[in-house]
């Protein structure tokens, strides 16, 4: 499909060009869109069934709490979002710097107050996904914390610059914030003393449940096998 961004009036009366990002994720095809003096991210979407409305709403509370490029246009006519070019690098491991960085921002993302529907982890398994009910059924007796999530909190959807900044926000969710945590904790590898003081920094030394954190992990482990087989499928 052909992207029409003469309709838009930040392209209006401008040269522009556009063309296809190197690095493609999964879930949109991402172009750059480049001004004369000015960059953007154009997202045509891939996935059915999110709520885009929702997902733009989202990206410009966390832009205006300054956690993620402004979101600009949002048309779904042609499938795409707009929003300005993120600079920065993708890491894959987290020394102190860093992960104090990150959870300094992640306590401001749990802090957004919107009104949405809590996420459902029921529906993300049948019943057969012994592990994941057996998970869940242990979760019951825990006190559900909950906040805004991103819910895809991994390296290639955070960028780090002079400030951090979060893109892809089709997965945002409101749910315990330990599902948020225990996302970094698995993508990043996280050695136990690493993890300790990545979740100190977030919880201001105060109190935080190890065990609760542990079985977010294994849950987030079953959710990612059960959305890559369906996604590969």
């Amino acid at each position: 499909m052909k992207i029409d961004l003469d309709r838009y009036k930040l392209f209006e009366n401008q040269k522009y060009t556009i063309s296809k990002l190197p690095n493609q994720g999964l879930c949109n095809i991402n172009y750059i869109a480049k001004t004369f003096s000015k960059s953007y991210l154009v997202r045509e979407f891939r996935l059915p069934n999110i709520d885009r409305n929702f997902e733009f709403r989202v990206q410009k509370k966390a832009y205006l709490k300054g956690l993620a490029p402004k979101p600009i246009v949002l048309d779904l006519e042609q499938n795409i979002m707009i929003t300005e070019f993120t600079k920065g690098e993708h890491s894959f491991t987290l020394k102190k710097t860093k992960l104090k960085q990150l959870a300094n921002i992640i306590r401001k993302l749990h802090k957004i107050k919107i009104s949405t529907k809590t996420h459902n982890h029921k529906k993300d398994f049948s019943l057969k996904d012994k592990k994941a009910q057996k998970i869940l059924l242990k979760l019951k007796k825990y006190k559900k914390e909950l906040t805004l999530n991103h819910h895809d909190l991994n390296p290639k959807n955070i960028f780090f610059g002079e400030k951090v900044k979060l893109i892809d926000w089709e997965f945002a969710r409101l749910n315990d914030k330990y599902f948020d945590l225990a996302t970094i904790s698995v993508e990043f590898n996280l050695k136990r003393k690493d993890e300790l003081y990545f979740l100190k920094l977030y919880f201001h030394r105060k109190k935080f449940d190890i065990h609760k954190l542990n079985l977010y992990k294994n849950l987030y482990k079953e959710l990612y096998n059960v959305w890559y087989k369906n996604h590969q499928n």
